[in-house]
């Protein structure tokens, strides 16, 4: 485990997984209330050929969870801290991350090669919005078990389902790595603030947006919305996906990272 300082003070914890070739690392931004563990299934794929640098990003893992409010300029100061240490990178923002890769490539074009935002947006719609509330205020109430059950019905497939085994071992897994309440609320809170809107034109690395043309989360018309925004980026759909399209579609997301970062 790796360690860098956010501009704050806070100690950002992170994982360096290196591959056999060179080149430069893939940064990989979970989404909401995810540590960098979420992306194990993934690394194992991406780290054939290229270095992964994975971050617990603020209020999750070994990452402090200061109170909030947070904001998703300020999740992406504490991924610059990570660059600065490990250089350049190819950045893939997954939903919440998405929003903070966004944010690292307005902030500090400097360190972004490339982004893939995947299940990502310019803003949230008034559905998602209402149900991150909900999340934020039902997350310290519920018991942990019965949150990632609900909640998993607005990241999985019907057919992620007809195995009860897939969901006993994500809620398992979920539970390993469960954010402090203050550190979840303070990640509501920034996807509740983001807007890039009227900024994302300003965006100049090369951008993939990778989505699942069945994202209950995030809509498809997102997706097209944030490609649009975005001068020369490229709209890759996949037909059927989720939300969850990095764990229910493995072999399919590593093939557009690689290809796209190169």
């Amino acid at each position: 485990m790796q360690t860098a300082r956010a501009p704050d003070g806070l100690v950002v914890h992170y994982t360096r997984t290196p591959a056999t070739g060179g080149g430069p690392p893939l940064l990989l931004l979970q989404g909401l209330g995810a540590g960098g563990a979420a992306w194990a299934a993934n690394v194992a794929q991406l780290s054939r050929t290229r270095t992964c640098v994975v971050p617990d990003q603020r209020g999750t893992g070994r990452t402090g969870a200061p109170d909030g409010p947070y904001t998703t300029a300020e999740l992406a100061a504490d991924a610059a801290a990570v660059l600065d240490a490990e250089g350049p990178a190819d950045v893939v923002g997954l939903s919440m991350g998405g929003a903070v890769a966004q944010e690292l490539a307005l902030a500090r074009p400097d360190l972004v090669r490339s982004l893939v935002l995947c299940g990502a947006f310019l803003r949230s719609d008034a559905r998602a919005r209402a149900l991150t509330l909900a999340w934020k205020e039902a997350y310290p109430l519920l018991p942990p078990a019965l949150f990632a059950r609900l909640s998993y019905a607005w990241l999985f497939s019907p057919k992620f389902f007809e195995r009860p085994a897939n969901v006993d071992t994500a809620v398992k897994f979920a539970l390993r790595d469960r954010p402090q309440p203050a550190g979840f609320a303070g990640q509501c809170d920034a996807v509740l603030a983001h807007d890039t809107t009227s900024r994302a034109g300003g965006l100049r690395a090369r951008t993939l947006v990778l989505h699942g043309t069945h994202d209950a989360l995030a809509p498809v018309e997102g997706a097209r919305a944030l490609a649009a925004a975005i001068p020369g980026a490229r709209l890759a759909l996949v037909e059927g996906g989720y939300h969850a399209l990095n764990l229910e579609r493995q072999a399919e997301f590593a093939r557009a990272v690689l290809e796209f970062a190169g």
